[in-house]
């Protein structure tokens, strides 16, 4: 490395007009390339390994959600989730979702119910053999739950297990957790021009619906990527935030940094212009730096050499902090 920046300092000093020529075309050349960036979004670009977005990715698999659909997951967990209790608290979110304002997004289609849950199979069984759900014991949901996937069709069987948790023993009917998923047919949204909001809207009230109905012994949490944005979210506007304070924190730390005393002769304004320079300079080989990033992330990216993959928020983010604490 040494030796690389000795290199580069006897090029610049020997040959230092070409050295400029060459640096600006080179920055030319990757901005415009940076221009073509396109930032990926959504929640895989913000937190790709959390067991929420692992499952979202796994309901979206299984399911083959179209691109007008959203999936919202609401959670139970407890001891034993195959429980008369876990029966009675997803009939009840169902009906309650079911019957609130909601209920006109809900993506019913004829291969698929729009709110599919881990104990689905049981109340099928239960309404068949015409039992009533809340008199139900924990043995029979047990009975039930274990008839159900030995009855269901393989492809729904594998449904049923991917609904319930991992952790637990499906065979003996435990599990401490499990998904009841909803389906959103944003094509149903009311024409308002901001889709975005209106769909935040709605699952908040199912949010709202379905966590009442938690319990003691069982705790009911919804959970999506719009309700962790909410309506206020706003990408652009918070990197515009983070940037500005990156470049505020290194203006100060330069100014500081180059501040020239007036000595030697030189005059307070001989100085002061002095500072100014070195900080403008120092400034644009910055910027000039953030370009050759985005230029060279495009450049390597699926559009062109094919290296890396697309750019994210969290790509577009992580120069601003590294210019932060540099």
């Amino acid at each position: 490395m040494k030796r690389f920046v000795e290199t580069i300092s006897v090029v610049v000093r020997r040959w230092p007009w070409w050295t400029i020529v060459t640096m600006l075309a080179i920055t030319v050349v990757l901005a415009s390339f940076a221009r073509q960036a396109k930032v990926a979004s959504g929640q895989e670009g913000f937190a790709p390994d959390t067991p929420e977005i692992a499952a979202s990715d796994q309901i979206r698999e299984l399911f083959s959600t179209g691109s007008s659909e959203k999936v919202m997951q609401i959670i139970l967990s407890g001891d034993n989730v195959i429980s008369a209790s876990g029966v009675r608290t997803v009939a009840a979110i169902e009906s309650a979702i079911r019957s609130s304002d909601a209920a006109a997004y809900i993506s019913d289609r004829s291969d698929r119910a729009g709110i599919v849950s881990y104990l689905g199979g049981v109340l099928r069984a239960a309404q068949m053999q015409g039992m009533d759900i809340g008199k139900l014991s924990d043995e029979q949901v047990k009975q039930l739950y274990k008839l159900s996937l030995q009855q269901a069709a393989p492809g729904q069987a594998d449904y049923l297990r991917a609904l319930a948790s991992s952790k637990g023993r499906l065979d003996e009917a435990t599990a401490p957790a499990g998904l009841v998923v909803v389906f959103l047919d944003t094509s149903a949204l009311p024409q308002t021009g901001d889709d975005f909001s209106a769909l935040v809207d709605i699952e908040k009230g199912i949010a709202a619906t379905a966590e009442q109905h938690s319990s003691g012994g069982i705790d009911v949490q919804a959970f999506s990527m719009l309700l962790l944005m909410g309506d206020e979210f706003d990408f652009s506007a918070e990197v515009g935030r983070l940037f500005l304070s990156a470049f505020l924190i290194i203006l100060l730390i330069l100014g500081y940094v180059y501040y020239v005393r007036p000595r030697g002769g030189r005059t307070g304004w001989g100085a002061i212009r002095r500072t100014v320079a070195d900080v403008a300079l120092t400034l644009a080989v910055i910027m000039g730096g953030r370009v050759w990033m985005q230029g060279f992330g495009v450049l390597r990216g699926p559009d062109h050499l094919g290296v890396i993959g697309g750019l994210n928020q969290i790509t577009q983010i992580i120069p601003i902090l590294l210019i932060g604490l540099g």
